[in-house]
């Protein structure tokens, strides 16, 4: 009875050594997902992905403006003040599709103000002061012509992966290092859906030519206005 009882008493000792011997490393990274968008579906698909990062197991902090879209999400978040008027949030811009290049300039001058209010907030100035190189080790940036804030993953000293909500623009493509292939992807400008006719492509090219040589420059030209 005694042998018996002994006998009883080793085993959690062995499943917990065997448990150590056998289990699976597990690895958690501290991640920082920064959503300068003044869109809710925007921020919607941005913070699916951090929620599912942190259901992964790993630490994840979300810094975005309005309520937090997920109230069951397993990160930690950030409220910012929510952004005013903005014509990308206009019934406008939503009911009356003006051709692009009627609108664009306006549009990346108010996105790149936003962006900027953004980054001047007091949250966000203070969680830059609290947290510096090696704190965060990967950051989720949502992507929204904000170029300017790329600089961020500097600041931690981290890669950096770019959350975008459909196919990528010339610019993401640049940054990521994608081809744009222009003769069969439908660019985000010329309103194409595949399969695309000769005409088509035609069109796509041109579109993905002015996309290069003028779009990008002006959303550049914007950039440069934060470092002078």
């Amino acid at each position: 009875m005694y042998r018996h009882l002994k006998g009883i008493s080793c085993l959690p000792v062995v499943f917990f050594a065997l448990s150590y011997l056998y289990a699976s490393p597990a690895e958690s990274a501290r991640i920082l997902g920064y959503f300068a968008t003044p869109s809710k579906s925007h921020i919607i698909v941005h913070c699916a992905l951090a929620d599912a990062l942190a259901h992964a197991g790993h630490d994840v902090t979300v810094i975005a403006s309005g309520p937090n879209v997920r109230q069951q999400a397993q990160y930690r978040y950030i409220e910012l003040e929510k952004m005013g008027a903005h014509p990308l949030m206009s019934t406008d811009m939503v009911n009356k599709r003006q051709p692009f290049w009627r609108r664009f300039g306006s549009l990346l001058v108010s996105i790149a103000r936003s962006a900027n209010e953004t980054q001047q907030n007091m949250r966000v100035q203070e969680f830059l002061q609290q947290h510096g190189a090696g704190d965060i080790d990967l950051l989720l940036f949502g992507y929204f012509m904000n170029d300017f804030q790329l600089g961020l993953a500097g600041h931690f000293r981290c890669p950096i992966v770019l959350s975008f909500m459909i196919q990528p623009i010339y610019a993401v493509n640049r940054y990521v290092g994608n081809p744009s292939e222009p003769a069969y992807v439908p660019g985000i400008f010329g309103y194409l859906v595949q399969p695309m006719s000769f005409l088509g492509r035609v069109k796509n090219m041109i579109v993905a030519l002015i996309e290069e040589h003028v779009v990008q420059p002006m959303l550049e030209y914007q950039t440069r206005k934060f470092y002078e």
